[in-house]
């Protein structure tokens, strides 16, 4: 409410796990860079995402941060930690390789009521507000 921004629904919680060596390459949560009729590049929706969350489970590992390259961040998740961010091309992010330990976070996806959707009706895999 403090931004305005009203949830509709969400995307089914998944339990995410990192053994040691286990990382994800940066990427965007919702949206692609389509070069079909611009040769520069067009960022268009693929996903009716608006934000992504994570949920930080542990923190008795080493690497495993949270990255955010375009803004050279690395966060270290901290256990009880949530952390929400829009899902388009300005926070692509990822997971650097975990080097000790496991790392355990639970992961959503949120859809704004009044955003543009991909879909016509809601996937059967979210839980409405």
């Amino acid at each position: 409410p403090y931004h305005g921004v009203r949830i509709e629904y969400w995307e089914f919680p998944q339990l995410m796990q990192y053994p040691v060596g286990g990382h994800y390459q940066p990427h965007i949560d919702a949206e692609y860079l389509y070069y079909d009729t611009n040769p520069a590049g067009e960022w268009r929706r693929i996903a009716d995402r608006d934000f992504s969350l994570i949920w930080c489970l542990n923190e008795d590992f080493s690497g495993g941060r949270l990255v955010f390259p375009d803004h050279e961040l690395a966060v270290k998740p901290n256990s009880g930690t949530v952390i929400i961010f829009p899902s388009n091309h300005f926070y692509g992010q990822g997971v650097a390789p975990d080097v000790r330990g496991e790392r355990f976070t639970i992961v959503s996806w949120l859809a704004a009521a009044g955003t543009p959707r991909v879909t016509r009706q809601r996937p059967p895999h979210i839980r409405a507000r």
